[in-house]
C-alpha cells in the first residue's frame, strides 16, 4: 500500500506549494475561502495517529497578487440600501453584504442608494412589523418570504427568507420590496403563516407617505389579524 501512496503523496507536492494531500494536515491554518497557499516543507513523511502527514508551515511573506483586488458593492442588512465601495454611507457599514453586480443586489430585495447608485433607486419601499403576545419562552421566530413576482431593472427580485428582528415584543422587517408576502411565526411546535400586502412608503419634502403593515398574533393561537399605520421611514 505504501508503495502507492508515498509516491502519490510526493508527487502532490511541489517546491513552494501543497497539494491535496498536504492541504489536509494544514487546514487550520488556511483561511476557508483559500484553496491553496504556498507552503515550506519541514519535514519527511511520517505516520501519525491520525494518519499519513508530511510537516509544514505557511510562508508568511507569499508574493502579491498581480491582479487587482475586486470590486463589490455594500449592502447594509437592514435599510436595504446598496452602496459604492468608495460612499462613506458604504464605507461605514460594519457588516457589509457585498454584491458582485448591482443585478445581484436587485434579486436580493436591496434598493440603490439615491446618492451613489440613483440608476437603480426606487422611492418607494415597504414597512412590515409583527406583534406578538402571549407565552415568550422561548422567543418566537418570525420570518417573511415575497411570494408574488416582482420585477425590477429587469431583474426578477427573489429576496428568499426574511428574518425579523425582535425589540421586546414587536419584529420588525428590514425595509422590504412592496408585494404579497408570507409571514410565518413559530414557537416550538406551533406555527402560524399568513400572506399580507405589504404597501408603499416613501418620504417627500420631509414628508413621510404611506402605510406600515402591521401583523397581530398571539403564542397558540390559530388567528391573525392585519392592520396598516402610518409608516415612518
Amino acid at each position: 500500500m505504501f508503495d502507492e501512496i508515498i509516491p502519490a503523496a510526493v508527487s502532490s507536492i511541489g517546491t513552494d506549494a501543497f497539494g491535496d494531500l498536504a492541504a489536509t494536515f494544514a487546514t487550520g491554518a488556511v483561511p476557508a475561502p483559500q484553496k491553496y497557499a504556498l507552503m515550506n516543507i519541514d519535514g519527511i513523511i511520517d505516520i501519525w495517529p491520525t494518519g499519513l502527514g508530511i510537516g509544514a508551515s505557511l510562508v508568511q511573506n507569499a508574493p502579491p497578487s498581480t491582479y487587482p483586488p475586486p470590486t463589490y458593492l455594500r449592502g447594509h442588512e437592514f435599510n436595504r440600501e446598496f452602496h459604492t465601495e468608495t460612499r462613506k454611507y458604504g464605507i461605514l457599514i460594519k457588516q457589509p453584504v457585498r454584491f458582485p453586480t448591482w443585478m445581484r443586489a436587485i434579486e436580493l430585495g436591496y434598493n440603490g442608494c439615491w446618492y451613489c447608485q440613483p440608476d437603480y433607486n426606487v422611492v418607494a419601499v415597504g414597512q412590515l412589523r409583527v406583534e406578538v403576545a402571549g407565552n415568550f419562552a422561548p422567543k418566537p421566530e418570525v420570518t417573511a418570504e415575497l411570494v408574488n413576482h416582482v420585477q425590477r431593472f429587469g431583474v426578477t427580485v427573489a429576496p428568499g427568507v426574511v428574518h425579523l428582528r425582535r425589540r421586546t415584543r414587536t419584529y420588525f422587517a428590514p425595509l422590504l420590496v412592496p408585494g404579497s408576502w408570507k409571514v410565518t411565526i413559530t414557537q416550538e411546535d406551533w406555527t402560524i403563516t399568513t400572506t399580507v400586502a405589504v404597501g408603499k412608503a416613501w418620504r417627500s419634502q420631509d414628508q413621510v407617505h404611506g402605510d406600515a403593515t402591521v401583523v397581530h398574533a398571539e403564542v397558540g393561537s390559530t388567528t391573525v389579524t392585519t392592520t396598516t399605520v402610518p409608516a415612518s421611514l
